[in-house]
């Protein structure tokens, strides 16, 4: 707790001291009061209505809440080795948020209509095989098991960074863009979190951890990943209409 304070105090003063705020673009946003009927103006943006169920589909957080105890319950570790598969996982999300990024502009730059939707698409089926492996497979050596998590958090972050966080900036109006934010992962994401923990908890009372967790962290992406396609259509005109 220390450390994690100690790391947010430092990140607050480099922000402080080193990032800017563009005066045209402060202006602009304190001349636009946000309420709620802002908000809903926005529902003929396709883009923006589709990422309601996309993040409500997107339940890695909700593995992290579990996977300790799935790995000392399911997979006989201890407390200590599970907490290192998840800062083995912890570690190559780090890694994967870089990466997203840089895979984003890559193929934003090449197919610049729809590479990050191509790229969200390759991501979703990327975490439900990655996670199947790590979840689904009972590995002889602890040290696999610490690989298989480590992969899993390489690809953890990618979609998040590479294409749901530029694509909301791109499709939203600026006076309004840190309150989509807010209502997309907020609200939305933090709601469906909250209530699929609660669904896990009495669930594998019946089914068992690891068939929920198969069906609450490993199905939702091969949907999501199938619910993408309608972002084929709605992302380039959207962005198109915005930029315009």
């Amino acid at each position: 707790m220390w450390l994690m304070g100690g790391l947010g105090s430092v990140s607050g003063v480099l922000i402080l001291l080193f990032v800017k705020e563009p005066v045209q673009l402060a202006q602009r946003q304190e001349s636009f009061p946000v309420q709620w009927s802002n908000l809903m103006a926005l529902r003929g943006n396709k883009t923006l209505l589709w990422l309601i169920p996309s993040v409500a589909l997107s339940t890695s957080l909700v593995l992290v809440s579990f996977l300790v105890t799935y790995l000392v319950d399911v997979r006989g570790l201890t407390n200590s080795e599970g907490t290192w598969a998840l800062a083995a996982t912890a570690v190559g999300f780090v890694f994967s948020s870089l990466a997203g990024g840089w895979l984003g502009d890559r193929f934003e730059r090449t197919w610049p209509q729809r590479g990050r939707v191509w790229l969200m698409q390759l991501f979703l089926l990327a975490y439900a095989v990655t996670s199947s492996l790590a979840l689904q497979i009972a590995w002889p050596e602890l040290w696999m098991t610490y690989v298989a998590f480590g992969v899993l958090g390489l690809v953890s972050a990618i979609g998040y960074s590479g294409c749901v966080l530029p694509m909301i900036a791109k499709v939203s109006p600026p006076e309004v863009r840190t309150s989509v934010f807010g209502f997309l992962l907020s609200f939305v994401q933090g709601g469906a979190t909250a209530g699929l923990s609660l669904l896990v908890g009495y669930w594998s009372a019946s089914a068992g951890l690891p068939t929920v967790m198969f069906w609450v962290g490993t199905f939702p992406y091969l949907v999501n990943s199938l619910l993408w396609f309608v972002f084929w259509k709605a992302y380039p005109r959207d962005s198109s209409s915005m930029r315009a």
